[in-house]
């Protein structure tokens, strides 16, 4: 009874304080980017709504319900549909590390971060619900409850595309283990849900390039990786001036080319350079070094030491959370232009593998626990420190990654705190 009271007020305490960072925000109604299509689904108006948003149906039918039972207005909806998947995803998360982490106080600084605030913050978009749902997959996939794990896997694909990443993730991972059963049923329930998200996708319009589906998925990530990385945005005929209308740049592209006849895809026929942005390479390096503290560093780490003994002793669930986590990290660079949210995708290697693997493989006394998670923490949100104290985006965050760098090069190279762990731990 204690440690369900215990627990109980845990949840609340965080919840409560998401909400309270969140409210400024929410309040003002400062919904971005994408939200309107979610909105569009949610209000019945799906028919305005271009691939892959169409596709994204679950979160969107979910609130319409609410809305419509409930009587309230749909970003109300949104919002209470949103809180209540902030409760199962840490609800998901206790309930997995329980039994490798048992002082639930040092756990919360590493998922209490800007990210979860992010995650919360964007109400209208599927990222948090889409959250409490993987959180609840790999939940039964630890207690080894195959079978019910498919129906969530059905959902996750109704809910994001990107499931496919964490589909391919199981089936390889489970024919390596020998699970060929589950790892068939997986195939199936994927074919079965991109069926089905073909046929909802006929609802909507598609993609506002007129692109084939495979040409637009191809082109999409080389061009968002040019444009992450180093700055350069690649423009076309098909992005108006006003949906880029937030950037400070000219009327028209710097470089424009017609494609000759032969290379015209879609509505595509002129491409070019719209202009150079330096905050979208500062942003993707912020966010890759930040977002999940030095989590990247320390995963890396005992991952390049131990790497043959995580892939022969760990159980299939954690196999598939770091493998899908971090393909998800890496990824989110480079398929769309938010890498905040994107590379976000990527926390179940982070908040769920991590901190497991550093307690299975090192020797690590509370001192030194209590020691990286106040590192871990001031990192995650040095940058929203900074800003609070000097506003002032880009020498903040010029600032904060050099420090960023040299932190991870300190814990890189100065591991002498990181000692092997007893043979007692080297069993899950």
């Amino acid at each position: 009874m204690y440690k369900l009271l215990n627990t109980s007020a845990f949840l609340i305490i965080i919840i409560a304080s998401v909400i309270i960072l969140s409210h400024l925000s929410i309040i003002n109604n400062n919904l971005i980017c994408d939200s309107e299509w979610y909105i569009d689904l949610a209000t019945g108006n799906y028919h305005n709504v271009v691939k892959p948003f169409i596709n994204r149906i679950i979160y969107p039918f979910i609130t319409r319900i609410v809305m419509l039972s409930a009587g309230v207005d749909v970003k109300i909806a949104f919002l209470a549909l949103n809180i209540l998947s902030l409760l199962v995803l840490l609800l998901s998360l206790f309930n997995i590390v329980k039994s490798f982490i048992p002082n639930k106080m040092l756990y919360i600084p590493i998922f209490f971060t800007p990210v979860l605030i992010d995650f919360y913050k964007n109400f209208c978009l599927p990222e948090l619900f889409y959250a409490a749902l993987l959180g609840l997959f790999f939940l039964l996939l630890l207690q080894g409850r195959l079978w019910s794990s498919l129906a969530f896997l059905f959902l996750l694909f109704m809910t994001r595309e990107n499931t496919i990443i964490l589909s391919l993730c199981i089936i390889i991972i489970c024919s390596y283990k020998r699970q060929r059963q589950y790892a068939a049923s997986v195939i199936v329930v994927s074919l079965v849900a991109m069926v089905a998200i073909s046929f909802i996708s006929h609802y909507g319009q598609p993609n506002i390039h007129k692109l084939p589906e495979i040409l637009y998925l191809a082109l999409k990530m080389p061009i968002n990786f040019i444009s992450n990385f180093s700055g350069v945005i690649i423009w076309t005929n098909t992005l108006p001036v006003s949906g880029i209308s937030s950037h400070t740049w000219h009327n028209n592209p710097l470089i424009q080319v017609a494609l000759p006849k032969w290379l015209c895809f879609g509505a595509v026929t002129s491409v070019g350079i719209y202009g150079f942005d330096i905050f979208r390479p500062m942003n993707t390096f912020l966010v890759l070094l930040t977002s999940f503290g030095l989590g990247p560093v320390l995963l890396a780490s005992v991952i390049r030491r131990n790497y043959r003994n995580i892939i022969d002793e760990s159980p299939v669930w954690l196999l598939i959370a770091v493998s899908y986590g971090l393909f998800s990290y890496v990824i989110g660079t480079s398929i769309g232009a938010d890498v905040t949210r994107l590379i976000a995708y990527g926390w179940p290697a982070f908040w769920l593998v991590t901190p497991i693997l550093m307690l299975k493989y090192y020797s690590l006394n509370r001192r030194s626990i209590i020691n990286l998670l106040i590192i871990n923490s001031l990192l995650c949100w040095l940058n929203t420190i900074l800003l609070c104290i000097y506003d002032q985006w880009y020498i903040t965050t010029a600032i904060t990654i050099c420090l960023a760098i040299l932190i991870y090069l300190l814990i890189l190279f100065r591991q002498d705190y990181l000692m092997p762990g007893s043979e007692q731990a080297k069993t899950f």
